[in-house]
């Protein structure tokens, strides 16, 4: 996000040879090439998360999925559920007591955030069960949202130390992390509420059939406007 927003601004200087800013955008493409592709990142941290979540998590997540057998428990889990993990959750790690009082309110989102996520990897293996694994979008989309949490944390940490201790370009540092978490909390709220849903409610399966759809007419299925039909 931040390399296509620099790119934007610095213009034909990331292509110009000698350019200092074209070497660094050049590493930067080498990096991603090297560390593999984002898709097989995303699938092995959303994997590895699913199967650690899976053992803490094993007995909520059958009572869940059996509500009639598990009828007492389901009442209760339901009840701390709602209560804990609603939209604006209790803030009980209390981050933002933590950090100066410049970053208290993206401390507070990140937080929020945590919550939501920990909600979320539980609603989603009650939705698949055993076919958690399976379902690579969701996974993929729980991923995302770990690794962009992670980020947050430790931009928010960093910032934290830079400016409390009063290092050089700390206000800079501050100011970088408050926009990037400002500006990475609805993208990650989204693919939350996504992975959190059910097959009925996700586009998911329409883009799936309309991509098998196209790919059966040989390429995009589309008639010019002005194409006449006769009857």
């Amino acid at each position: 996000m931040f390399r296509e927003s620099c790119g934007q601004i610095l213009g034909c200087q990331t292509f110009e040879e000698g350019n200092h800013f074209a070497r660094l955008f050049n590493d930067l493409d080498g990096l991603s090439w090297w560390e593999s592709t984002q898709d097989l990142s995303e699938l092995f941290i959303g994997l590895s998360g699913i199967s650690y979540s899976g053992e803490e998590n094993q007995d909520y997540v059958l009572k869940r999925r059996y509500p009639a057998v598990y009828l007492f428990d389901n009442l209760k889990i339901s009840w701390a559920t709602r209560k804990k993990y609603r939209i604006d959750p209790k803030l009980t790690l209390k981050l933002h007591e933590d950090v100066h009082p410049s970053l208290e309110e993206v401390a507070k989102a990140t937080e929020r955030l945590v919550h939501l996520f920990t909600m979320a990897v539980k609603q989603t293996m009650v939705n698949y069960g055993h076919n958690t694994h399976t379902r690579e979008i969701d996974v993929s989309r729980l991923a995302r949202s770990a690794a962009t949490i992670y980020a947050m944390t430790s931009a928010l940490g960093r910032a934290n130390r830079t400016y409390c201790d009063g290092h050089r370009h700390a206000e800079n540092n501050l100011l970088t992390t408050i926009s990037y978490i400002n500006n990475m909390v609805e993208k990650v709220e989204y693919d939350i509420v996504q992975a959190s849903k059910t097959e009925v409610y996700k586009y998911d399966p329409i883009v799936k059939s309309r991509s098998v759809y196209m790919a059966e007419q040989g390429g995009y299925a589309a008639v010019h406007p002005l194409t006449k039909n006769l009857f």
